[in-house]
């Protein structure tokens, strides 16, 4: 504003001054003059000349005046220009590093601490320890069966469980204690100055919170969740070892029974170096054909008749003896040697049902147990076409059993494969019935022949009423739907004898036979 009031006011002191000139001095100053005789005559002439002589000299310096004017004003308008923006371009910089550090620091779903926090808070742990003495236990904490509440409900639903489930926890834990999301399902609580007693009840009032329903979008949903627990300074003196140590605890449990806790212990470190050295010698057992199968029998409900055996894998280890699936056959999962194992048995036990029939055997099935990699092989139904063709059994002498846990994870896909399956001829029994995910709700889904009711609930259904009264549900439920049921785990007659009461159609257990190699099995069928 103060640039435009300099420049009208040279402008105008400019024009007041040529204006004077031509008016106040006399024009024969300027003229040159004629004397005549009576006046003296003004060359006109030369005064035009003159006055737009002068007019033009007071445009052009007012111009160049202007021009300079003008062109210190852009440069000043520009620079303020460019401050303007720097500065904004400073704040913006700032905010986003702000943001940045928070991202950091936060997980952005549940607004908890995240892993680096968490890292960073036990550092400070263990570095003032002097100062602040005292046990520290981290428990990390994963939910069970997440990933088939993902597939089935959708990512968002998933999304507002971990909402809820971070919720949870920060009312369960409020003094004294420090949560973290670790990441997708899984959390850490940290609990200073606690004793056994206060870890323990710690954790069993995690478990049970996990445990009551939660109600996202209209749905009533029922989880569990395992934890792995490392104490400070008995099972690490660091961070990494801390959490390493508890993630170990966790996958123990994750491995076993679920819905439970472990503290971390040195024979889970020589459980994970055995882990170890199985997963080399796995590969060996792979090359030099150190797995055999055995088989056990299922009997007829009705007729204590045999009517199916199941083949079920066994390794021969040469120096630790027989072992069992469970020793080896989560190892197996985790390092993808699975899909070799799931291939050799399946042949083998085809091969092997196509010898007894030529000796003799009369038509039984055989039941191959599907690893849960091996049902999400997209190619699993060209796989057991060409097993059928090349061994030259019947589709109907085949029965393949898939785990509950495996069929929920993904509704669409299960459906569809099993579809495939049912289109070949082959039998398909749901193994762990009862086990898994809100099981009744999804046998509308599945086209299947059999549930195969899990060991767990035959073991308890003489003890407990609500045992025995789910069993004779699952029966009466599977009639109604044309479905046959098969129970395993029967260790004694009185077992026995309800399951025949309750119209159980094939059982199978040690009371019946335990798992016997070729030779005695071939006894037992008597071929």
């Amino acid at each position: 504003m103060k640039n435009r009031i300099y420049i009208l006011s040279a402008a105008m002191f400019t024009y007041t001054i040529t204006f004077l000139i031509m008016v106040l001095f006399p024009l024969n100053i300027f003229a040159s003059a004629i004397i005549q005789k009576d006046s003296v005559i003004i060359n006109m002439n030369l005064f035009v000349v003159i006055a737009v002589g002068l007019i033009i000299i007071t445009a052009l310096f007012n111009y160049l005046f202007l021009k300079y004017h003008l062109k210190k004003n852009l440069l000043y308008y520009k620079q303020t220009i460019a401050n303007t923006e720097e500065v904004s371009a400073v704040e913006n910089i700032v905010k986003e590093d702000n943001t940045e550090q928070i991202n950091n620091t936060r997980d952005i779903l549940t607004n908890l601490p995240n892993r680096k926090q968490l890292y960073a808070y036990l550092h400070d742990i263990i570095a003032n320890k002097n100062k602040k003495p005292g046990k520290v236990a981290i428990l990390i904490t994963n939910l069970d069966f997440f990933r088939s509440v993902n597939n089935n409900l959708g990512h968002e639903v998933g999304d507002k469980i971990i909402q809820e489930c971070a919720a949870r926890l920060q009312t369960l834990y409020q003094d004294n204690s420090f949560l973290a999301r670790m990441d997708g399902d899984e959390f850490a609580v940290v609990i200073k100055t606690l004793n056994t007693e206060d870890l323990f009840v710690a954790a069993n009032n995690l478990h049970e919170e996990f445990k009551k329903p939660m109600q996202i979008v209209n749905q009533e949903i029922y989880l569990s969740a395992s934890t792995g627990i490392s104490v400070f300074p008995d099972q690490g003196d660091s961070a990494s070892e801390l959490i390493k140590n508890a993630t170990t605890a966790l996958n123990v449990v994750k491995n076993s029974s679920r819905n439970s806790y472990k503290v971390y212990a040195p024979e889970i470190k020589e459980y994970n170096h055995q882990k170890f050295n199985l997963h080399s010698e796995l590969h060996h057992a792979v090359k030099n054909n150190e797995f055999v199968l055995h088989y056990q029998p299922k009997i007829d409900g009705k007729t204590s008749q045999i009517v199916g055996i199941e083949a079920l894998v066994r390794w021969n280890h040469p120096n630790r003896g027989l072992l069992y699936p469970i020793d080896f056959i989560p190892i197996a999962e985790e390092t993808g040697i699975i899909k070799h194992i799931d291939e050799w048995v399946l042949y083998t036990a085809c091969t092997q049902l196509k010898k007894w029939l030529r000796e003799g055997m009369s038509d039984i099935r055989l039941a191959v147990n599907l690893s849960a990699w091996q049902f999400k092989d997209q190619y699993l139904a060209d796989t057991v076409i060409k097993v059928l063709e090349r061994t030259g059994i019947s589709p109907s002498c085949l029965e393949l059993e898939i785990t509950e846990t495996a069929a929920v994870e993904n509704l669409s896909f299960t459906q569809n494969t099993l579809s495939k399956l049912m289109d070949i001829g082959v039998s398909i029994s749901i193994d762990d019935f009862g086990t898994g995910y809100s099981s009744l709700s999804y046998l509308k889904h599945f086209p299947v022949n059999f549930l195969k009711i899990d060991r767990s609930f035959v073991a308890d259904m003489l003890s407990d009423k609500n045992t025995y009264s789910i069993i004779r549900a699952i029966i009466d439920i599977a009639h109604a739907l044309q479905l046959k049921v098969i129970a395993e785990g029967v260790e004694n007659q009185a077992q026995l004898d309800m399951l025949m009461n309750l119209g159980c159609d094939e059982i199978q257990g040690y009371h019946i036979s335990r798992p016997l190699n070729v030779e005695d099995i071939k006894k037992q069928l008597k071929i």
